[in-house]
């Protein structure tokens, strides 16, 4: 690797960095913010650290936890938790959620439950994508209201009853784009037309209340409904969507004149069109129908604009299909396959993208499940796994859940042609199965579906991974498949690379499941967390943030230090790499210009308690007034030990100097430590409702789990 010649210029000393770091291409008009020396000056792209989380923390500190922390598309907002009382809650109920907002005096933050009267209680249930929104559970808002769910408009504070309910679980399953429009499931029979006793998918539209879920013939389903997939990891037709777990990204199309949803007990996928028409996405365009009846689909993946939705079946839906069924009234069976269908709703057409006319193939492609799919300029891209050998290359696989040394073929369908990527191990599956389990999907398409992501335990390059898993991104494009977490040195990986911080059953039980954007929208750009020192400034034994860039963007040149000619790209810290304590990824915006970590390390000079924090590591960012020490806001042990501000970076032990001087230090460097206290938690409430059970064992469970300095922790063997 390209090591840069260290150059003492008027007695600054350049402290062994990439040339681009120090200066960009013409100079960052952000410099004040980004001082020689500086932790800030080390990041390309003419980032700065900004300090999203408050200084009043009352001795907590913010989670890491899966599905707690998610990031506007423009980079301006950011939801989070805090497991304890924070100052700036208006509500006062599990999970204590909070919204970060970024405007002309820098990060403000602000509760984002409802207020309600006592005895009562308020929960952050789901969010719109840009943070405009968000929808509570409220009981008693009012003295003797009962339950109902509310928007709240994040801005103003003012709440829109969607619904009273009877206080069964409500689950948002998506927004429209421009959050006029909610779809969510719930048990509770908020309309006279809902299936009784059973889920239902609803619709929430400037003010009116509807059923999504209706069939063709206006009719409501007798198993009721839910958004997107039914369970079909668990073979279960009566029940899915959100209320499951899945992923339901793109059920609500993005203008939100399309939802897709499945009915219970049957199986069978719809399209509602603007609340007024419905057509069956899963019906059979077969000449003679499948003489084995109809069968299950599986919802996998629709297009944003909703043109086009991708799905799973046994059954045989087309005159060329090659899918196998049997008797069985499922698709699971060992002696079934299931081909991957798409349908149009512009056209009515119906295609089997993976006609298998391998005769070795007993039981056809065998598709076990997309990892994702968009439509750009350059086509429709969607990546699967499955067994069959549907391509050059390729040869049929044990692809079957619960075998622990099967392997599936990775394949990308594009525009009829579909090619092999790899052979991946079973052990990958959640980045195929579409919802969360003991691990978050790690796969992320960029927006013209040419870029695909994806986690791996395999060795797929050159670089041994020694079975740990690291990032892969495969150019659809160039047909190139690069490891971009791999050690530039070639030195064997100790730990594996992750998407983002730990998984908490319990919290995953409470909140939406959603994809964090490690992927750029472009492409281009890539975030991951690791344990592994990917660079020599990388010195703390411990977790931090990285950013991939691809070569000639940004920062990123062929000459620039951290290029890898492996990866055609280059690692650059986001994380400071310098912190005794692990730091971990939180989210970033859609064209990735703000990234947004974990970390205890004080970045910013005001930040001078020892507590966890969120930055952002912003291009073209940084905040004057954050930039100067500020008298702590906590007393005694919450600060934990006072702390100094940013504190300069002293020479990585490679590095060499010569010259008149020493670059003088920022600030000074934190002071040591002290014992961290335990979070504080809420007298428990006497609930009515097993809703409020739930919530009191997942906070416990939380509290359990080590109390408010764990609550930023990660689970390193996590994807």
């Amino acid at each position: 690797m390209l090591r840069r010649i260290v150059v003492v210029l008027a007695g600054l000393c350049v402290l062994g960095l990439p040339a681009t770091a120090v200066a960009e291409e013409g100079g960052c008009a952000n410099e004040a913010s980004r001082p020689a020396g500086s932790y800030s000056s080390r990041l390309p792209d003419c980032r700065a650290y900004e300090q999203v989380t408050p200084l009043n923390k009352d001795g907590t500190n913010p989670a890491a936890f899966e599905n707690a922390i998610q990031a506007s598309p423009s980079g301006e907002r950011l939801a989070y938790i805090v497991p304890a009382d924070m100052p700036g809650a208006e509500g006062g109920y599990y999970p204590p959620m909070f919204l970060a907002v970024r405007g002309g005096e820098g990060w403000s933050s602000t509760g984002m439950q409802a207020p309600f009267q006592s005895p009562g209680q308020s929960s952050v249930i789901g969010w719109s994508e840009d943070l405009s929104e968000t929808m509570d559970e409220v009981n008693e808002l009012t003295l003797g209201s009962g339950w109902g769910a509310y928007l709240r408009e994040n801005a103003s504070g003012s709440l829109r009853l969607v619904s009273a309910t009877e206080g069964e679980t409500i689950r948002p399953a998506g927004f429209s784009s421009d959050d006029s429009r909610l779809i969510f499931e719930t048990r509770d029979r908020l309309l006279p037309d809902a299936a009784a006793g059973k889920t239902n998918l609803y619709e929430w539209h400037s003010g009116a209340l509807s059923l999504a879920g209706v069939l063709p013939d206006g009719s409501t389903p007798p198993g009721g409904s839910f958004a997107g997939p039914y369970d079909w990891a668990g073979n279960n037709v009566r029940g899915g969507g959100a209320s499951y777990g899945y992923y339901t990204q793109n059920t609500i199309s993005s203008d939100g004149s399309r939802i897709f949803f499945t009915a219970g007990e049957t199986g069978q996928i719809y399209v509602r069109e603007n609340g007024s028409r419905t057509v069956k996405v899963s019906a059979s365009q077969r000449s003679v129908p499948d003489p084995n009846g109809v069968k299950p689909a599986a919802f996998m993946d629709a297009t944003p604009d909703g043109s086009r939705v991708f799905f799973t079946s046994c059954e045989k839906l087309t005159n060329d299909s090659t899918a196998v069924s049997t008797a069985e009234a499922s698709c699971t069976h060992g002696s079934e396959g299931q081909d991957l269908y798409e349908y149009d709703l512009d056209t009515g057409a119906l295609t089997d993208l993976t006609v298998d006319d391998n005769v070795s193939d007993s039981v056809g492609a065998e598709v076990q499940g997309v990892l994702g799919a968009e439509s750009g300029a350059g086509g429709t891209y969607v990546y699967f796994v499955a067994g069959g050998a549907l391509a050059h290359g390729a040869s049929p696989t044990n692809c079957v859940k619960g075998e622990s040394a099967g392997e599936c073929d990775l394949y990308l369908w594009h525009d009829g042609d579909v090619s092999l990527i790899g052979v991946l191990p079973i052990l990958d599956e959640s980045d195929w199965r579409a919802f969360v389990e003991s691990l978050p999907r790690t796969s992320r398409v960029s927006t013209d579906g040419s870029v695909l992501l994806f986690g791996s335990q395999r060795r797929l390059t050159s670089y041994n991974n020694a079975g740990f898993n690291e990032f892969y991104r495969y150019d659809a494009t160039s047909g190139q498949l690069v490891c971009v977490s791999c050690n530039p040195d070639g030195a064997p990986p100790a730990s594996g690379a992750a998407t983002r911080g730990g998984h908490h059953p319990a919290l995953g039980a409470v909140l939406p499941s959603f994809l964090t954007r490690n992927l750029s929208a472009d492409g281009r750009r890539v975030f991951f967390q690791t344990t592994d020192s990917l660079l020599p400034q990388d010195t703390n034994n411990a977790q931090d943030v990285y950013e991939w860039e691809q070569a000639g963007d940004g920062s990123c040149r062929e000459l620039s230090e951290g290029f890898s000619a492996g990866s055609d790209g280059c690692l650059y810290l986001i994380s400071s790499g310098r912190s005794p304590e692990e730091s971990s990824f939180a989210d970033a915006s859609a064209n990735g210009d703000d990234v947004f970590f974990f970390t205890e390390q004080p970045l910013v000079g005001q930040d001078q308690d020892a507590l966890a924090d969120i930055y952002d590591a912003r291009v073209g960012g940084g905040i004057a007034a954050q930039s100067s020490s500020q008298p702590s806001p906590c007393a005694g042990e919450a600060c934990r030990g006072a702390a100094g501000a940013t504190p300069a970076f002293g020479a990585p032990a490679s590095s060499v100097f010569s010259g008149a001087g020493n670059l003088v230090p920022v600030v000074s460097a934190p002071a040591a430590k002290a014992k961290k206290p335990k979070p504080k938690t809420k007298p428990k409430k006497k609930g009515r409702h097993k809703r409020q059970k739930r919530a009191r064992k997942a906070k416990r469970a939380l509290t359990r789990g080590g109390g408010a300095r764990s609550a930023h922790k990660t689970t390193r063997g996590s994807k």
